[in-house]
């Protein structure tokens, strides 16, 4: 699986969602690889603006939720 098919995957499981904890993003992820690609789609799409990253409070959960222009990854994207 490549960061650009786990971003199709994020945006995808966000869509048509307020936000979503940080923690239930990595549920599911079998192999330690998968845990990575998973964390660094995260990391490039709040890089490109696709998402929000919030946290209420130094200790409090963090939140992810997808950027309102979000459309398909951009070609940014596609070359990680």
């Amino acid at each position: 699986m490549s960061i650009t098919e786990r971003i199709t995957q994020l945006c995808d499981r966000l869509s048509g969602r307020r936000s979503c904890g940080f923690a239930e993003l990595f549920d599911g992820q079998r192999t330690r690889f998968d845990l990575i690609i998973t964390f660094l789609a995260l990391l490039e799409m709040t890089k490109l603006k696709m998402t929000r990253l919030y946290q209420a409070d130094t200790l409090a959960e963090i939140f992810v939720e997808l950027a309102s222009s979000t459309e398909e990854p951009t070609e940014d994207a596609k070359e990680s």
